[in-house]
């Protein structure tokens, strides 16, 4: 099976089934997260993986032209929610029309992650309470950074 050979009901009942929906209106990617790069990735069969922000574009929008990419304006890489992504191309990275929101990790949010996550908390809300992506607060707790 291929990409084409679902509906798109069936992608998004892929999607939901791993979404974390936040009160910012980030749906969190909660399933697989690449290592490289820090976004959410859906495998679909044995042989057909894709990028979750980038089928959720599709599913509810459409397909990414050709040399383009998927920005997320809310600067949350899990994020899969199609209103924040954005089509771009490399000369809007390179001109600095892509608008970025700030993001700093600082030695005490990453001490206040591993304490609050010692209460229990979930990974996904300490990233929507510190504006930090899911990898990051992930990364603060299996001590890749800090």
């Amino acid at each position: 099976m291929k990409l084409k050979d679902f509906t798109t009901d069936q992608l998004k009942a892929k999607l939901l089934a791993k979404t974390d929906i936040q009160e910012s209106g980030c749906w969190i990617w909660t399933g697989g997260i690449l290592k490289n790069g820090g976004f959410g990735q859906l495998r679909l069969t044995a042989t057909c993986a894709i990028l979750a922000h980038k089928l959720s574009y599709i599913a509810h929008k459409h397909p990414v032209p050709k040399g383009k990419y998927l920005i997320h304006t809310c600067n949350h890489r899990t994020c899969i929610n199609p209103d924040h992504l954005r089509i771009a191309d490399k000369n809007d990275f390179a001109s600095g029309v892509i608008p970025r929101k700030p993001r700093a990790l600082t030695e005490d949010k990453a001490k206040e992650i591993i304490r609050l996550r010692k209460t229990g908390m979930r990974l996904t809300h300490m990233a929507e309470q510190f504006n930090l992506p899911y990898y990051l607060v992930a990364a603060v707790m299996h001590g890749k950074t800090w």
